[in-house]
């Protein structure tokens, strides 16, 4: 056998042999992967359907079990549920049954339907009170792992085919070179020295005598680009893996600031529908509805806001207007400013008669954000915003809008941060002030959509200036049009009943503060207030006693978590009975809810609070008490 065809022969068959076990590996990982995904989709499912059904199942509430049995089929990851009483006989059912007996599916392998069947039975201490039978659709799962399967193959034998192709044309092209080299090695072994390799022109024999005196030249540079190549790969994965990290930081964060409005609008909702409150209660109730509802407004426009521009649906929306207007409109933060004891100056240097054609609702979006934040995050001192002209032309003009503030400013290394997404400067600086982390990442892509450019300079504890400047045209016409939306809300109660305890809260947010304590007085329970963690368990040092401690998580200076552990120890430490801890939190996270437990806390209100949850962990904090 030639040595052309051994060669082509012993890469195609190394070739198939490594893409056959590539293909089986990465099909086999897929299957497990997608299977391990579903079942773990099941057994979610299952737990959700359990603890929904548990209670209508036991009183028999026939509205409760089929409005649940509705609602997880409109999910649209279910094709049928069908919950069965403790004699069989099904009580509802909705969607598609199995054409076919009722079989358990046991992993997604064995599937043949395209439906992953699962049953539970629903027992409490040990009585049957049913059960419930439900599937779930696996159909493009099994699609995908198919067609990855083809693919796959398709891929591998086309590969065979490429690498047999070209095996063929470098043998071709080695066994020309080897004929030529050969022949000229004979000569010179039956000693016709004369008959040396010529290096002549550039034809392949001069190639490979220059390519032979190159090759380890060749191989280090080859083998330095690949460590490149490799430390470049790397700090790609570092990077993705941190923007991983913190997206996940970005969603805790997010469950937390939505969590919050929400839980003064829908405790607030509840007392505003008890008929015996008094005018000034009504007033008091319905400011924190409206504050707790434009703080949720403004989180939800700035998620919504980033889901478009990441999507690439964030259009502009040009109109005409004037910085007259604009002027007037920023305006509207003195009362934010005032309520600081802060100097608000809106300061100018261009003609505010002069009508410019651009997106005006972003770049006021820009600017809000710029002095929202100066604002925020200024405790004493002023915040100005100075508009001024930086260049002039007949059609257009160059605007700068700057806003500077003495407020806390940014540590120099993390300048360079503060418009990324998914990014907090600080965590703990973030509980204080609130916000999504996302308003400065918004900026960034509407200045870029808007053809701007912003800068940030700050010193750390003196303040910072951020600017924008942008290319307005000139026009003549002068119709300006801006409107604002206003938010609604929505109004839901509940009716309280009474209890009482010596109770203490522990909560930073004074919204909040203020709910727990109204609901509290409904149960006739007049509590006590701690703002943060430190302050609650240097309140419980000083020797103050309590039947029942509330306790936020996520407070500035320490947090619930620390501050239990603290407690706990102290309570170790002089021999006291452990006081009951209830932590009430707009977290919702398992892992929160462990990390609670864990650190010693008794039991876990999730916010927005409603009055029978609260009223229920009192009831069982006392019933466990005797």
């Amino acid at each position: 056998m030639k040595f052309k065809t051994k060669t082509i022969l012993g890469i195609a068959i190394i070739e198939g042999v490594l893409l056959t076990f590539l293909g089986v590996s990465l099909n086999q990982k897929l299957r497990e992967t997608n299977s391990a995904s579903v079942q773990k989709r099941v057994d979610t499912t299952e737990r959700l359907l359990f603890a929904s059904l548990k209670d209508a199942m036991i009183s028999y509430d026939m509205a409760t079990i089929q409005d649940v049995a509705g609602d997880m089929l409109a999910t649209g990851d279910l094709t049928y549920i069908n919950i069965l009483d403790a004699n069989n006989k099904s009580l509802t059912i909705k969607g598609n049954l199995p054409s076919v007996e009722f079989y358990k599916d046991s992993n997604l392998i064995d599937i043949k339907d395209g439906v992953f069947d699962r049953e539970f039975t629903i027992e409490v201490s040990g009585q049957n009170f049913g059960k419930v039978q439900f599937g779930f659709d696996v159909k493009e799962m099994l699609t995908v792992i198919e067609e990855t399967k083809n693919w796959t193959l398709l891929v591998a034998l086309l590969e065979i085919v490429l690498v047999a192709l070209f095996s063929y044309i470098l043998g071709v092209y080695l066994t020309k070179q080897l004929t030529r080299l050969r022949d000229t090695s004979l000569l010179v072994a039956q000693g016709d020295l004369n008959n040396q390799i010529p290096i002549r022109g550039n034809d392949e024999l001069a190639q490979t005598s220059i390519a032979f005196n190159n090759m380890i030249n060749q191989l280090k540079k080859a083998r330095e680009d690949q460590i490149s190549h490799q430390e470049s790969l790397q700090l790609a994965v570092d990077k993705a893996e941190q923007a991983n990290q913190a997206k996940s930081r970005f969603l805790a964060t997010m469950s937390h600031e939505l969590r919050t409005p929400l839980n003064g609008i829908l405790g607030m909702a509840q007392l505003l529908k008890n008929e015996d409150i008094s005018q000034e209660e009504k007033e008091e109730y319905v400011n924190i509805l409206l504050t707790s509802g434009n703080h949720l407004l403004i989180q939800l426009n700035e998620i919504l806001d980033f889901s478009k521009i990441e999507s690439g649906k964030m259009e502009l929306t040009p109109t005409s207007f004037s910085f007259e207007n604009f002027l007037t409109k920023l305006q509207v933060f003195s009362p934010m400013a005032h309520n600081k004891n802060l100097e608000l100056h809106l300061e100018h240097q261009i003609n505010l008669q002069q009508v410019y054609f651009g997106d005006y609702d972003k770049l006021w979006k820009i600017v809000a954000n710029f002095v929202t934040n100066a604002i925020k995050f200024t405790e004493k001192g002023e915040v100005k915003v100075f508009i001024h002209e930086l260049e002039s032309k007949p059609d257009y003009s160059l605007i700068q809008i700057k806003v500077s503030d003495t407020g806390v400013g940014i540590p120099a290394d993390k300048i360079d941060y503060i418009f990324e997404p998914f990014t907090q400067i600080d965590e703990k600086m973030n509980r204080k002030y609130d916000g999504t982390g996302l308003g400065l990442a918004i900026v960034k892509k509407f200045a870029q959509l808007i053809g701007a450019e912003i800068h940030c300079q700050s010193t750390y504890q003196q303040g910072s200036n951020f600017d924008i400047t942008v290319k307005l045209n000139k026009i003549v016409q002068t119709n300006i049009g801006v409107s604002t939306p206003k938010p609604q809300t929505t109004i839901a109660t509940s009716q309280p009943k009474n209890s009482a305890l010596k109770v203490l809260v522990v909560e930073d947010n004074p919204n909040n503060r203020k709910i727990i304590e109204l609901l509290l007085q409904k149960l006739n329970i007049n509590p006590a207030f701690q703002f943060d963690g430190l302050a609650g368990f240097n309140h419980i040092q000083e020797g103050n006693q309590y039947d029942v401690i509330l306790m936020d998580l996520m407070m500035p200076n320490m947090d619930g978590i620390t501050a239990t552990q603290a407690i706990r120890n102290f309570e170790k430490a002089n021999k006291l009975k452990p006081t009951p801890i209830v932590a009430v939190t707009a977290s919702s996270y398992d892992d929160d809810k462990d990390k609670c437990l864990n650190a010693g806390m008794n039991d876990f209100i999730a916010k927005p609070i409603s009055i029978n949850s609260l009223k229920q962990c009192l009831d069982k904090i006392i019933a466990n008490k005797h």
